[in-house]
């Protein structure tokens, strides 16, 4: 009697099928996952640009609205700089010191929520010192999470910060700050003080 080997042909193709199925299976779970990864970043993408926008216009809006009470202020106040302000700026010319110069810089570095309302001039001499000063008057909008002096301070670093602005003088200070109200908005006035002195030689 002879002896015979049966091998079951269908079982082998089975097993076979299976395992393709299996990485079938497997690369369509890691096609979702990459697929759901996907559309995640891009819908985080999609909300972060949504929301710069939405507070890039917030803050436009907050701009015009302080422009606008500034305005405003400024014509209920009489506020404005004058002829004689401006005369007296230029008259300062010590080293060539060029204040159309200075005026535009400071007109470009003043924060959106400030305004200058007024400068001043003047000289003293004091045993042989010649000292020249100009006072800034500015008004503010007020900060609930900043303190008055904090503003102050921080635009007289900017002032300082500048270069081509602080290279003529030789020391910026604080003088006083009040706050007052204008159309139920409590707006903050203060006072700065920018001197260059220089000693006289004797003849």
């Amino acid at each position: 009697m002879s002896d015979f080997i049966i091998i079951n042909l269908n079982q082998t193709v089975n097993r076979a099928q299976l395992r393709e199925q299996k990485r079938e299976v497997g690369r369509w779970i890691l096609f979702a996952i990459y697929a759901l990864c996907f559309i995640g970043i891009g819908f985080g993408f999609y909300s972060f640009q949504n929301d710069l926008t939405r507070l890039s216009e917030e803050r436009k809006l907050r701009i015009e609205n302080v422009k606008d009470q500034i305005e405003s202020l400024k014509e209920d106040e009489g506020i404005d700089l004058s002829k004689a302000d401006i005369e007296n700026l230029y008259e300062w010319k010590s080293n060539r010191v060029l204040w159309a110069d200075k005026l535009n810089i400071l007109s470009e570095i003043t924060p959106e929520h400030m305004a200058i309302t007024g400068v001043d001039y003047s000289t003293s001499l004091v045993r042989r010192e010649l000292t020249k000063r100009v006072t800034i008057t500015a008004i503010s909008r007020v900060f609930n999470d900043l303190k008055d002096f904090t503003v102050i301070e921080n635009f007289i670093n900017t002032l300082k910060n500048n270069e081509l602005f602080n290279s003529d003088f030789t020391d910026i200070k604080f003088i006083n700050s009040e706050r007052f109200i204008s159309r139920s908005q409590e707006i903050l006035k203060f006072k700065i003080e920018l001197t260059k002195k220089k000693r006289l030689q004797k003849k």
